[in-house]
């Protein structure tokens, strides 16, 4: 792998991650692939896979609207970048509906082509996902 590929793959996460950190998360949705494969592991009201955009879109970030009063904003820790791939350890801030903090630890490992995202596997906190959609049910 070349450092030049390594190095564009940082240096477009690092460019989504930094527009989704102030705010701009339609940025990094707009540089998710329309076939994009998102793994949510664990076994949590988020877990699945998505075979589209669409798909993650309504299955997570959809869903966690509806329990939050304002969307996730992310603290990115650190990005790590091989080849085409590139792993991103962040905390989200965020009130639910409920007035109760949601701040939450995330992993995301994401394979870029261009400057696209095609790939990613979320590792998050499955109790705390379980204990937001049991404190927030209506």
């Amino acid at each position: 792998m070349q450092s030049s590929e390594i190095q564009a793959t940082r240096a477009l996460v690092e460019h989504l991650f930094a527009a989704y950190e102030r705010g701009d998360s339609q940025q990094f949705s707009d540089h998710v692939a329309e076939d994009v494969h998102w793994t949510v592991t664990g076994k949590n009201p988020l877990s699945g896979k998505s075979r589209s955009k669409r798909e993650f879109l309504q299955t997570t970030y959809e869903r966690l609207a509806t329990k939050l009063k304002r969307p996730i904003r992310p603290h990115v820790r650190r990005i790590i970048a091989e080849g085409y791939l590139a792993v991103v350890e962040w905390r989200s801030q965020a009130t639910t509906i409920v007035d109760r903090p949601y701040n939450h630890d995330y992993c995301w490992v994401t394979r870029v082509a261009g400057d696209r995202i095609v790939e990613a596997t979320a590792y998050l906190d499955g109790a705390l996902v379980e204990e937001l959609f049991r404190t927030t049910e209506r």
